[in-house]
């Protein structure tokens, strides 16, 4: 027999929520990619799993970028950005584009080899794949906003790779089928 006792209750306390949240979104795997964006002769790269696909005809994804980024501000200056698919074994470029060993590179494409996507916008090599978008829709969600974008090009490179993914809140792979 299974208990519904607690089933549908809402958690009133907002911190309380908050952790429910997180602990829950634990549980769901996520793929890693790099959303990079050139606006004028400033080119920057944010580490993302907020990335889905909305549409195939015609082809259409969202990202969710946090509002207070230096990413958002050149996002919307642009106009435009490029998803990067991670591999498992780009962890390190995760890694780079979230921060996580602290302070911001004058460069962060400096020593990442690259090409230069339709608006200019680094796409990574050794990626598992590539879409270069323009937004077509943004719209506000509290803490990110939400862009809608047309893909205008979409490319397959380290094909049958494992993808670099986030379960648990850490990095893990998967076995390709």
């Amino acid at each position: 027999m299974v208990s519904s006792e607690g089933v549908g209750q809402r958690v009133e306390d907002p911190a309380a929520q908050s952790l429910a949240f997180r602990r829950v979104m634990r549980e769901w795997v996520t793929g890693v990619t790099v959303l990079t964006v050139r606006a004028g002769d400033q080119a920057h790269g944010m580490t993302c799993n907020s990335f889905t696909s909305v549409s195939v005809e015609p082809p259409t994804i969202l990202v969710c970028v946090k509002v207070d980024s230096r990413t958002h501000g050149l996002v919307v200056a642009a106009g435009r950005f490029a998803i990067n698919l991670l591999p498992a074994s780009q962890q390190a470029l995760a890694d780079r584009y979230a921060g996580v060993h602290g302070g911001e590179a004058q460069d962060r494409f400096d020593d990442v080899a690259h090409r230069k996507g339709i608006g200019g916008e680094p796409l990574i090599d050794g990626a598992l794949g590539w879409f270069e978008c323009r937004i077509t829709a943004s719209h506000p969600g509290r803490t990110h906003t939400i862009f809608v974008a047309e893909v205008e090009r979409s490319e397959v490179g380290a094909d049958g790779a494992p993808p670099l993914v986030r379960f648990h809140s850490a990095y893990t792979g998967l076995r390709p089928p």
